[in-house]
């Protein structure tokens, strides 16, 4: 099977390109290319259409899984039309493409496409994004699903892993460091280790799924929670941990404040990560 992988340089991309599941890899990226990489790879631009289209078209696969978008939730609230463009236009452009090549098609989209009022929340659960990000990965869900009823829509949460930086990654440099952190305390998430989600992208891939789907860890928690329990994993100092409300905190735009998922319907086919789980896999990916 040819998969064509957008975002490659990114946390996700990478770790998908380090799972060998005996299928032809199209590595396709922007501005990082995926390092190590000996594979296909192809450079794309997601606000250039015929860039996007080219790719699909001169890689042939049997799938596109679209991990490639703008996810600094500040910078998309300061540019919305940016963001849609990335996230909502650009997925379409794909799904359009992938649907006229006979490829199916996998978008990997957040939980951030709820407001937070009612979590945790199911596939079926409305939807009400409250920030400029949510709005567009909305977006691009649309489009995807609108180009092709088969597509799959993998939601996700509070994705870290060995690749790039990320929450646990910053929060274990920061508290080694002797450094205090500022976690919030009122904001709730499902954390997802980024190989995890790989391997639930692939059990979907190789179910023939198709619609919308939770793909997180098992379980959810608080920042703060989740904070603490990266510290005790890495047995760094957790009285460097430091409970704040989310209101406190200098996001520009707003979070939803219980956004965690319910993951039963993806652990009918893959079993998510535990909390623990998770951590402990990482803490071993990075003492290697």
């Amino acid at each position: 099977m040819r998969i064509l992988l957008t975002g490659a340089g990114g946390q996700l991309g990478m770790q998908f390109l380090q799972v060998d599941r005996g299928h032809q890899v199209i590595a396709a990226y922007h501005a990082r290319q995926p390092e190590g990489w000996t594979g296909e790879l192809l450079k794309i631009d997601l606000l250039d259409p015929a860039s996007l289209r080219e790719a699909v078209l001169s890689s042939s696969p049997d799938w596109i899984v679209h991990g490639a978008a703008m996810t600094n939730v500040d910078a998309c609230e300061r540019d919305p039309d940016a963001a849609m463009r990335a996230n909502g236009a650009a997925t379409g452009v794909l799904a359009e493409a992938a649907r006229d090549a006979g490829a199916r098609f996998l978008y990997v989209s957040t939980d951030y496409v709820f407001d937070g009022s009612d979590g945790p929340y199911r596939e079926d659960s409305p939807v009400n994004p409250v920030q400029a990000y949510g709005r567009s990965k909305l977006e691009g869900e649309r489009r995807a699903l609108q180009a092709d009823p088969r597509a799959v829509v993998a939601r996700t949460s509070a994705v870290y892993g060995p690749h790039r930086s990320n929450f646990v990654t910053w929060l274990i440099g920061e508290t080694r460091a002797g450094r205090p952190v500022r976690i919030a305390e009122d904001q709730w998430v499902t954390p997802t280790h980024t190989r995890d989600l790989v391997e639930q992208i692939h059990a979907l891939i190789e179910h023939d799924a198709r619609g919308i789907y939770h793909t997180a860890g098992a379980e959810g928690c608080s920042r703060l929670d989740f904070a603490k329990a990266a510290c005790r994993t890495f047995g760094t100092p957790i009285d460097l941990v430091h409970p704040v409300k989310a209101a406190d905190l200098p996001w520009l735009a707003p979070r939803p404040r219980d956004a965690r998922l319910d993951t039963s319907r993806i652990a009918r086919i893959k079993s998510p990560f535990s909390m623990a789980e998770g951590l402990i896999a990482l803490a071993k990916e990075t003492r290697s």
